[in-house]
């Protein structure tokens, strides 16, 4: 049986909203489970955003810019524009934007280039 607005208005919203109009308690509680929804959806992507960071580090070794910078001898902004001129190899980002640094293997590649 197909039912009207008012009827669902009737059924889901009890006696006395405290001085909402119906409309405006049905709309609520939407834009809540709305909310709630969400949400959940980004607690499942931070899950696996944390569990592909575990994951990655697990199976390698990142080094940040502090380690770059006494490895290579150079600042960090040097640094930066090496990776923008792709002099450089780039750095790791995980999807949601987490830096993670660059991988200890791409930096030891990248020194046997610069020996040849």
């Amino acid at each position: 049986m197909i039912k009207t607005f008012d009827d669902f208005l009737s059924e889901t919203v009890p006696d006395g909203f405290g001085g909402m109009s119906e409309r405006r308690y049905v709309w609520s509680h939407l834009r809540i489970e709305q909310a709630r929804k969400v949400w959940l959806a980004a607690q499942r992507v931070a899950k696996a955003n944390r569990q592909q960071t575990a994951a990655a580090s697990d199976a390698t070794r990142f080094m940040g810019y502090e380690e770059m910078e006494k490895k290579l001898n150079k600042s960090r902004t040097t640094i930066w524009r090496m990776v923008k001129r792709d002099e450089f190899p780039k750095q790791k980002v995980t999807q949601g934007g987490l830096f993670l640094g660059w991988l200890e293997e791409s930096y030891n590649g990248w020194v046997e280039l610069q020996n040849n």
